[in-house]
């Protein structure tokens, strides 16, 4: 408790280790640079995302800014940043309740709550753009990498629409079982992988399917991917479905008790993010009566194709061709 409370409340941030520390997160941006991933990334973040948006930048920065960043530059970020009214202190573990609240006291209390947490930037679903389809061509990649994406649940969103939501995204194209996979890999071998799942964030949640398919298949992946997007919304899962998805959720939420780690993650998020903490004896009870039509409602509700987004990218020509294929597709999604 003595070392946490220096750490987080008097900081060295001492120039050998500053400069320690730059040298190392450089190279890992370079080295994340050099992924084939990251202009893949790059390009539909662009496209999904109005200009100049948060959730463009580098969450490690830029190097260019990393070179010149100061101590006095940490300080104020510390100043801002790591303040009382802006902290939760979670420990999990087996301790004494009346010696670890004996160390809080000495260590923690002393510290007021002076300064105001100035909140996140303000993010919504309309920072999303309009509907539309992107195509870049990159002779360097083997096979086509595509993203279809629609405006979803924010992470401050009623706690149980974004469970409707979390088995939704099961069904759909989280496991070798879920419909796109099974239809799209094992059915049609169509594709080498799918995913369907969502990012969430404050204000704003973004939905989305990804495919790694050869190109010379693409559009017959895209479309089918649709045609079932579009049922799933519409109709909802099958009843075998919904039961697999909700006892798999539940043996995995109690499994994340198994261990401190996953005890502290579980509840820092609910911290963060919820109005209370709630176990995952508590989520097991919560889904227990998820009905199919409650899944519909919640999809109907917040997944907005209005805004839906496609991205294409891979060793492919005949752009403005494609875009005209892949456009009547899409118009399936109303």
């Amino acid at each position: 408790m003595r070392v946490t409370s220096e750490v987080f409340f008097h900081p060295l941030f001492e120039e050998g280790a500053i400069e320690k520390e730059r040298i190392a997160i450089i190279d890992e941006i370079k080295q994340r640079m050099d992924s084939h991933y990251y202009p893949i990334s790059k390009f539909f973040l662009k496209e999904r995302f109005k200009k100049n948006h948060p959730l463009l930048l580098d969450g490690g920065g830029r190097v260019e800014t990393l070179e010149k960043i100061t101590k006095e530059d940490m300080l104020k970020y510390w100043r801002e940043y790591f303040i009382p009214s802006n902290t939760y202190l979670h420990v999990s573990g087996n301790f004494e309740n009346d010696n670890l609240l004996s160390q809080l006291n000495k260590y923690f209390a002393s510290h007021q709550n002076e300064k105001k947490f100035t909140g996140f930037p303000v993010m919504t679903n309309s920072d999303f753009t309009e509907r539309k389809i992107s195509l870049r061509s990159d002779k360097k990649l083997q096979i086509c990498y595509v993203d279809l994406s629609f405006p979803t649940i924010s992470l401050e969103a009623d706690l149980m629409d974004k469970i409707k939501q979390n088995i939704a995204f099961v069904i759909l194209g989280q496991l070798r079982n879920s419909r796109l996979f099974r239809l799209l890999r094992y059915q049609k071998g169509l594709v080498y992988d799918v995913r369907a799942n969502a990012s969430a964030y404050p204000g704003i949640g973004n939905g989305f399917i990804s495919l790694e398919v050869g190109c010379e298949y693409s559009k017959e992946a895209v479309e089918l991917a649709v045609e079932e997007l579009d049922k799933f919304r519409s109709i909802g899962p099958t009843p075998e479905e919904l039961t697999f998805a909700k006892n798999y959720l539940a043996n995995q939420w109690l499994m994340a008790f198994d261990h401190p780690t996953s005890i502290a993650s579980w509840v820092e998020n609910h911290l963060l993010w919820d109005d209370s903490v709630h176990l995952p004896e508590d989520y097991a009870d919560m889904i227990s009566d998820i009905t199919g039509a409650d899944l519909v409602e919640v999809m109907q509700k917040y997944w907005d194709f209005s805004k839906l987004n496609l991205t294409i990218q891979g060793p492919i020509s005949g752009l403005d061709a494609l875009k005209k294929d892949y456009t009547k597709i899409l118009n399936k999604l109303k």
